[in-house]
């Protein structure tokens, strides 16, 4: 099995990249316009350090350290509306704005540590706020803690008061003057509640979560990841086969020419018919493959076939036997579509017996074959300059045109697959072979009706045409799976029809045309 190439895994993408084109950039350029545009924020951050003061040990009567339990309620308390009151009235003094910011405590782990941390506009607010609540907390907790000493201090002059006379009053007295002057002191001490701001806040002139150019890089991965991912899901989802490539993949066999749609494939006129100079090299194309092919064998009998209709085969028969003609080939084509027969009108066939009637043994292909009038150029080509009629198909001028005749369809009658299978098929192809160089058969699609299965192992190759956009990736599956139960069915390759022309001039082709 042949191995697929990156392009092969990559094709979803490439022939969608206006998807990711019209995502990518607009996400991107919007997310670097929206953070950019976002009002900064700007943080500071300060420490305190927390730990048990010789007054809160005189008062609780204990001199163990402080506890990791005591830090985080420390650090509840930081939040709560008395400091955040008293760090409002700081901040008016200090004339700084007082509303816009945000206010965080978190203590440190296993350490005695609370960081407070404030946003605010700008970088000085945002230091004055952190510095305001360091300072509301620290005085809140030295000011409750110097109310309980004062409570202490009145209970212990009250209890110097009533104190007796005698030894023992001595002693009492001794330990209650000595307490009292202790806790006096202690009081009158800054910092005596045991918090100390370790270092004032600073200002930092760099914002935080205010970073465009890294937000617009994400958005650009991700909405790039998104766009990827759609189009593979559009690949899956859509099952109309949309490119050359796609052709290729699926059927496994060789493109041999590509058709631009043009508005007019089947020209036709008083004088005869014709083909449209924008097809005249993608067909002059196709006939040189062919040609090519049937240099390692014979193929006189050329069957054009579908998966369904509306892919074009009868345009791609029609247009092919007009090559062969201009290549110089005798061409003689039979329309074996019985349930809907178009080609007569392509080439301007007369009414009159026709395949069915040969099948049915009630006329001859003499009867039936009808010579074709084909306009061509005075220069030969058939590609460009003035037409002229070709009475009766009999060539003037250079003699390197062939003749081109057809036998239409004819009147439809029964069982249509049994006469594709029958001997007076296989005996009337054998008969055109004998005139004609090449023998064209049209066909009924393959998928739609089982009318023209019986004869692909009567031709000497099949040619399949596909449509882009009209075309599905089912039934050219389902096609190939037909084909391969057939054994000694011989396929040619693959036209594709229908190519929009701004894709066919990109593919390189528009050159013949300037």
């Amino acid at each position: 099995m042949e191995r697929k190439d990156l392009r092969a895994y990559l094709r979803p993408v490439l022939k969608r990249w206006w998807l990711i084109l019209a995502v990518v950039p607009v996400v991107t350029i919007g997310t670097y316009l929206y953070y950019d545009h976002k009002p900064k924020v700007y943080s500071a951050s300060t420490e305190l350090f927390v730990q048990q003061s010789t007054l809160n040990q005189l008062l609780v009567g204990s001199t163990s350290s402080t506890s990791t339990s005591s830090v985080e309620n420390l650090a509840l308390l930081i939040r709560t509306k008395a400091v955040a009151e008293l760090a409002t009235k700081e901040l008016a003094k200090e004339h700084a704005p007082t509303t816009g910011g945000g206010i965080s405590a978190q203590p440190i782990e296993k350490s005695n540590f609370i960081v407070i941390s404030a946003t605010a506009a700008t970088p000085r607010g945002a230091a004055q706020l952190a510095n305001a609540y360091a300072h509301a907390f620290a005085n809140i907790q030295t000011r409750q803690l110097r109310g309980e000493a004062s409570q202490t201090l009145e209970t212990a002059q009250k209890q110097l008061d009533h104190l007796g006379t005698g030894p023992t009053a001595s002693v009492q007295r001794e330990g209650l003057e000595a307490k009292i002057q202790t806790l006096q002191l202690l009081a009158a001490q800054p910092g005596s509640a045991g918090i100390r701001q370790v270092e004032p806040a600073t200002p930092s002139s760099v914002p935080v979560n205010h970073d465009p150019k890294s937000n617009a890089i994400f958005a650009f991965v991700i909405s790039l990841m998104l766009a990827v991912g759609a189009a593979f899901g559009l690949e899956y989802l859509t099952r109309k086969i949309i490119s050359v490539e796609d052709v290729e993949e699926i059927f496994e066999r060789p493109v041999l020419t590509e058709i631009p749609n043009v508005d007019t494939p089947a020209p036709t006129g008083a004088d005869g018919v014709s083909m449209g100079k924008e097809l005249h090299e993608p067909f002059h194309r196709l006939q040189m493959n062919l040609d090519m092919l049937s240099h390692d064998r014979p193929l006189r009998t050329i069957l054009v076939a579908s998966a369904a209709p509306g892919e074009g085969k009868s345009i791609v028969t029609r247009n092919l036997a007009l090559a062969f003609r201009e290549a110089g080939r005798n061409v003689a084509v039979l329309d074996a579509d019985f349930r809907k027969a178009t080609l007569g009108g392509m080439l301007d066939a007369q009414e009159g017996p026709g395949l069915t009637d040969i099948l049915a043994g009630r006329a001859s292909f003499g009867q039936t074959v009808q010579e074709v009038v084909v306009l061509r150029s005075e220069n030969g080509n058939g590609a460009t300059g003035t037409y002229v009629a070709v009475p009766g198909g009999t060539p003037v001028g250079k003699a390197s045109h062939g003749n081109l005749a057809m036998v239409p369809a004819g009147a439809h009658h029964g069982n249509l697959a049994a006469a594709l299978a029958s001997g007076g098929m296989r005996q009337t192809l054998k008969t055109a072979t004998d005139v004609y160089d090449r023998v064209l058969i049209d066909s009924s699609p393959i998928l739609a009706a089982a009318d023209v299965l019986p004869l692909l192992s009567e031709v000497d190759g099949v040619l399949l045409v596909t449509r882009l956009g009209v075309s599905t990736q089912d039934s050219a599956k389902r096609l190939l799976s037909e084909l391969k139960r057939l054994s000694d069915v011989q396929v040619l390759g693959v036209v594709v029809n229908g190519i929009p022309p701004r894709i066919y001039r990109t593919r390189s082709y528009g050159y013949y045309y300037g």
